[in-house]
């Protein structure tokens, strides 16, 4: 099986896409993670991790067996640690993983700069939740590997996008 790993800071909405995936449900009460969730979404394992810094060292354990990473940020607090949470994977993770970038809470303001190439959900009104983890699970399994130039284009995007 694949397994993904849901990354980002704490309060971006990791456990709630689990829940919208896996339930097709939103709960309004916030419980932090401790350690990591697990749950299966069509043949892929997908574990959400604490968001927490107090985790970090935890979650380097669950680094080195992912096939693929989503990274979480929330649009109304911008996409300023996206590039820590890449660097931090890619420092344990040795592989060449695929890594899908999302915005979430887009049902809370339309105010948010668009990236390329970042899918933007809302994870309390399920909108495009299921298409932007759908449209990455085939890529995982056709393409295992993609180049670390991907990596660092990604690292680059969005150093460029803090710069302005």
């Amino acid at each position: 099986m694949v397994n993904i790993l849901l990354l980002g800071d704490s309060r971006v909405g990791k456990s709630s896409l689990l829940y919208r995936l896996t339930e097709d449900k939103f709960s309004e009460s916030y419980i932090s993670t401790v350690g990591k969730n697990v749950a299966v979404y069509k043949n892929v394992v997908i574990h959400d991790t604490a968001g927490n810094e107090r985790f970090s060292e935890l979650n380097k354990l669950y680094y080195t067996h992912a096939d693929g990473a989503v990274i979480i940020y929330d649009v109304t607090n911008g996409y300023e640690t996206v590039d820590t949470w890449i660097t931090r994977l890619l420092k344990v993770n040795r592989q060449e993983i695929p890594i899908l970038i999302i915005g979430n809470k887009i049902d809370i303001t339309s105010d948010y700069d668009e990236i390329d190439d970042v899918k933007y959900v809302s994870c309390k009104t399920g909108e495009n939740v299921k298409n932007a983890i759908d449209s990455f699970i085939p890529f995982l399994k056709e393409n295992p590997k993609i180049s670390v130039a991907v990596h660092h284009r990604v690292l680059a995007l969005f150093s460029s996008c803090l710069q302005q």
